[in-house]
């Protein structure tokens, strides 16, 4: 599992636990940063991925 994916899954088992959201919603916000993230794979900015994702994750917080 790449660290990018553990970051998400630990944001996502955060808001699970600690803010008791919707598992429809867990899901729809585990998708959106997943693509967010890919989109940024797929144009060759891989160094800067994981400062998005972990930026995103607080922005959502």
């Amino acid at each position: 599992m790449k660290k990018k994916d553990t970051i998400i899954n630990n944001y996502i088992t955060y808001l699970d636990l600690e803010k008791g959201l919707s598992k429809n919603t867990l899901l729809a916000y585990k998708t959106d940063i997943k693509k967010f993230s890919n989109f940024f794979e797929k144009k060759n900015f891989q160094f800067i991925i994981l400062n998005i994702v972990i930026l995103l994750i607080f922005y959502l917080n």
